[in-house]
C-alpha cells in the first residue's frame, strides 16, 4: 500500500470521527438524526420559534397567548425556543411560574428533542437547514410580513441566499398569508405555484390583532418600566428603520446616524411628541450601547405589534411594518435618504408613488412632514385607503382564532385557502451538474429552452453557487425552472456516515448492498432537501457523480434517467493533471446504474460503446440515446462558416437535425441535433425519457 493510499484509507476512516469531536454542527445533525429516530410524537405539544429564537414575539406569540387564554386548548403544552435566556428573560418571567409553559436553549439537546418529538411546529421564518418534519408533526410557518422589498427569487445576485427559506416553505403543511400581495410572494417569487402540496392560508395575521386588541395604556406603561420616556400627555412617534448592508459588524455607523437626526428630531419637536425608536434586531446589541438614545430606544424583546397599538405617527423606511400599521389608520411617513442606493440592491414591488405616505429624504425634511401632518394625511389618504383595502381586508381582531382554529382542528372549512398544486402538470427534477463552463452546461441551458412549460413543472437541483461562472450560466437557465439548491449538513449517523462513505468510494457492490447501501439515509435526506415536493421524473442530467445521483434515486419517482455525455468508461480512466480525477466518482456512479430506468446516451454511437463497456452495471434494454437540444439563435449569431452569413436555417423534428442554407450556395450544412420547438421537446420527454 503506496504512502498516498495509506493516507486517504486513514482519512476515510477518521475524518467522520474527527468531525463529530472537533465540530459542534456534525454533533448536533448526529444528535438531531437520533432523537428524529428514536423519539415518538407528543400529543398536545407546541413548538415556537420566532426569528431564530431571538425573541418571543410576532404571530407565533399571537397565538401562544390567544391559546393560554382559552380553556379549550388548556391540555396544550407549550415550548419556547430561546437562543439568549438572559436578554429575553423579562419575558420569560412573566410566563415561567406556568406549568404547561417551557423554554429551551436552541440548539440545547432538549431542543432538539422537542423538534422532534412535538406535534405541532409553528415559526415565523426558518428552522436551521438540518430539520426535516416527521410523519404525525405538523408545520405552520406563519412567515413574519407583508413584502415591500423584493423577496426569493425575485432578488438581484445569488439566488441560492433563499435556499433555506425554500426548503422550510416545501416542509411546511401550512403557510400563512394576511393578503394576495403575500400569497403571491409564496406562489411566484419562491416558485412554490405547481409544487408546494400544502395549504396557503391567506386570512390575515394573527399579530395585528395584537394592534388591534391591545390597551395603549398598559403597552406604555410597561415601557416606562424599561426606562423609556412617555409623557401620556403627548402623542408618540415610532421611528422603525430597517436592516441596510450585508455586514452586521458596520452596525455602529448606522447607530450612531440613528441617534443624531433622532436627537434632532427631539430637539425640535419633543415639546409635542414622544420620540421612541425600534431598530431591526442586527442592530440591537449595538444602539442599547449608545445612551444618547436609551430613553428612546424599544428593547428588542418588546412586540412590535403590541408596540404599534401606543403610536400615532410611524416613520419607516423600507419596512413592512408598515402594513401592519394601516389597521390604525394613522399617518406613515417613509423616511428614504438612501432611497437611489437601496433601491438598486434590493428593489421593492410597490411604486412609491402608491405608498401611503410620502418619502423625505433628510431630517430636516422630516420634521417639517411632522409639523405638517394632518395637510399629509389628507393629501395621502386615496393611497391609504386603497392599500389598506388591498392589505388588511382580513384584519378584524378575530384573525388568531380563525387560524388556531384550523391549525388544531385540522380543517380550513370556511377559510379563504390558496392551493398550489398542479395535478395536470407532470413534475420533472433534474440534477444539472455544477454549472460550470463547459459543454454539460450548455446543453442543459439549452434543454431548458426546449420544454414546454404548459406540460411539466421542472425543478433543478444543484450545488450553491459560489464562482461567478456559475451564477452566470444560472441566469442563462429559462425562467420557468425553479432552483432548488442544497444547504446544510446531511442528517446521517455516524454509522450511515461511513456506510455513504463505502458506496461513494467503492461503489454500490451487490453482494453488499443490503448491508451498506443506506437507503433509509439517502430517503431521509431527500425529505430534508425538497419537503413533501414528489416528482413523476428525476433525470441527472450531469451524469459524473454518485454523491448527487443518489439523492435523486430515492424519490419514489415514475421514472429515473441518468445521462451519459461521453464514452464514460474512458472517462473513469481519463488522467488530468497526473491523475484520474473521474475515477472514483464514476465507479460510484456505474454501480447505482441498475438502479435508473434510462441510461441515455447522447448519440447513437455513444449509447453502443457505453452499452458495450458498461453492460454489467445494467440490463441491456435500459441503454438508450437522445440527442443534445440546441439554441437556433445563438447559432443564427455564431455563424459556424466563416464570415458567410446564414441565410436560411431549418429545423425539423425528424430526423434531428438543423440544415443551414448559406448565402451564394446551394447546399448546406447540418448538424444532428434535436430541433428547437416543443414538439422535439415532446419527443425528448415523452418518448426518450418514458
Amino acid at each position: 500500500m503506496g504512502k498516498n493510499t495509506l493516507k486517504k484509507t486513514l482519512e476515510f476512516l477518521t475524518d467522520p470521527l474527527k468531525n463529530y469531536l472537533t465540530k459542534g454542527r456534525y454533533r448536533r445533525v448526529s444528535r438531531y438524526r437520533r432523537y428524529y429516530k428514536n423519539c415518538k410524537i407528543l400529543k398536545h405539544t407546541i413548538l415556537y420559534e420566532s426569528r431564530d429564537g431571538k425573541s418571543i414575539t410576532d404571530n407565533p406569540y399571537a397565538i401562544f397567548t390567544f391559546m393560554l387564554d382559552n380553556p379549550e386548548y388548556k391540555d396544550y403544552v407549550h415550548i419556547w425556543s430561546v437562543q439568549d435566556f438572559e436578554l429575553l428573560s423579562p419575558v420569560i418571567m412573566k410566563y415561567k411560574h406556568l406549568k404547561n409553559v417551557k423554554f429551551v436553549q436552541r440548539n440545547s439537546r432538549e431542543y432538539l428533542k422537542c423538534l422532534s418529538s412535538c406535534e405541532y411546529l409553528i415559526n415565523n421564518s426558518t428552522f436551521q437547514s438540518y430539520f426535516l418534519p416527521k410523519n404525525g408533526q405538523k408545520y405552520m410557518n406563519t412567515w413574519h410580513g407583508t413584502p415591500l422589498k423584493s423577496m426569493g427569487f425575485d432578488i438581484p445576485g445569488n439566488p441560492s441566499h433563499s435556499q433555506n427559506v425554500l426548503r422550510n416553505f416545501l416542509c411546511a403543511d401550512y403557510l400563512l398569508s394576511p393578503n394576495s400581495h403575500t400569497t403571491k410572494m409564496y406562489t411566484d417569487s419562491y416558485k412554490l405555484q405547481g409544487l408546494y402540496k400544502g395549504i396557503i392560508i391567506e386570512e390575515g395575521y394573527p399579530r395585528i390583532d395584537l394592534t388591534l386588541n391591545s390597551h395603549p395604556e398598559d403597552v406604555s406603561a410597561y415601557l416606562r418600566g424599561y426606562g423609556l420616556k412617555i409623557d401620556n400627555s403627548k402623542e408618540s412617534i415610532l421611528y422603525a428603520p430597517t436592516w441596510k448592508g450585508t455586514n452586521v459588524s458596520k452596525a455602529k455607523n448606522s447607530v450612531l446616524q440613528i441617534a443624531t437626526e433622532m436627537n434632532y428630531l427631539e430637539e425640535s419637536l419633543g415639546t409635542t411628541y414622544n420620540i421612541l425608536i425600534k431598530v431591526h434586531p442586527y442592530l440591537y446589541k449595538e444602539a442599547s450601547k449608545n445612551l444618547g438614545i436609551k430613553d428612546k430606544l424599544v428593547p428588542d424583546f418588546i412586540d412590535t405589534n403590541e408596540l404599534l397599538s401606543t403610536i400615532d405617527i410611524l416613520v419607516t423606511d423600507y419596512s413592512s411594518i408598515f402594513f401592519d400599521f394601516l389597521v390604525t389608520n394613522k399617518p406613515i411617513l417613509f423616511y428614504t435618504w438612501d432611497f437611489d442606493e437601496y433601491s438598486d440592491e434590493r428593489g421593492q414591488y410597490i411604486e412609491n408613488a402608491d405608498l401611503p405616505g410620502p418619502l423625505v429624504y433628510n431630517v430636516k425634511e422630516l420634521s417639517e412632514s411632522i409639523r405638517n401632518i394632518n395637510d399629509i394625511k389628507r393629501v395621502y389618504q386615496p393611497n391609504y385607503d386603497k392599500m389598506k383595502s388591498l392589505i388588511t381586508k382580513y384584519e378584524d381582531g378575530n384573525v388568531t382564532k380563525r387560524i388556531v382554529q384550523a391549525l388544531f382542528n385540522d380543517s380550513v372549512d370556511g377559510l379563504n385557502t390558496v392551493s398550489c398544486y398542479n395535478h395536470q402538470k407532470e413534475k420533472i427534477l433534474i440534477y444539472s451538474g455544477g454549472m460550470r463552463d463547459n459543454g454539460i452546461t450548455t446543453s442543459f441551458i439549452n434543454l431548458t429552452n426546449n420544454i414546454d412549460y404548459d406540460k411539466y413543472d421542472v425543478s433543478c437541483f444543484t450545488a450553491t453557487p459560489h464562482l461567478a461562472e456559475a451564477l452566470k450560466n444560472i441566469a442563462k437557465v429559462n425562467k420557468n425552472v425553479r432552483f432548488i439548491f442544497k444547504p446544510g449538513l446531511p442528517v446521517y449517523s455516524m454509522f450511515e456516515i461511513y456506510r455513504d462513505r463505502f458506496v461513494q468510494k467503492l461503489g454500490d457492490r451487490p453482494f453488499l448492498e443490503k448491508i451498506l447501501y443506506p437507503e433509509e439515509a439517502y430517503k431521509r435526506e431527500y425529505n430534508r432537501l425538497f419537503g413533501e415536493s414528489e416528482y413523476d421524473y428525476v433525470i441527472d442530467f450531469s451524469g459524473y457523480s454518485h454523491y448527487w445521483t443518489k439523492f435523486l434515486l430515492a424519490a419514489d419517482a415514475k421514472k429515473k434517467t441518468c445521462f451519459m455525455h461521453n464514452d464514460m468508461l474512458s472517462e473513469s480512466e481519463k488522467i488530468i493533471e497526473g491523475k484520474k480525477l473521474h475515477k472514483s466518482t464514476l465507479r460510484g456512479l456505474f454501480s447505482a446504474y441498475h438502479r435508473f430506468d434510462k441510461l441515455a446516451s447522447v448519440s447513437k454511437g455513444t449509447m453502443e460503446l457505453n452499452r458495450k463497456n458498461l453492460i454489467r452495471y445494467a440490463d441491456y434494454e435500459k441503454f438508450d440515446y437522445v440527442m443534445n437540444t440546441i439554441n437556433p439563435e445563438k447559432i443564427l449569431q455564431n455563424n459556424p462558416q466563416g464570415n458567410k452569413e446564414i441565410q436560411k436555417l431549418e429545423i425539423k423534428p425528424d430526423p434531428f437535425r438543423a440544415r443551414g442554407t448559406l448565402k451564394g450556395n446551394k447546399d448546406v450544412f447540418v448538424w444532428n441535433i434535436l430541433p428547437h420547438n416543443k414538439d422535439a421537446s415532446k419527443y425528448l420527454l415523452d418518448e426518450r425519457m418514458k
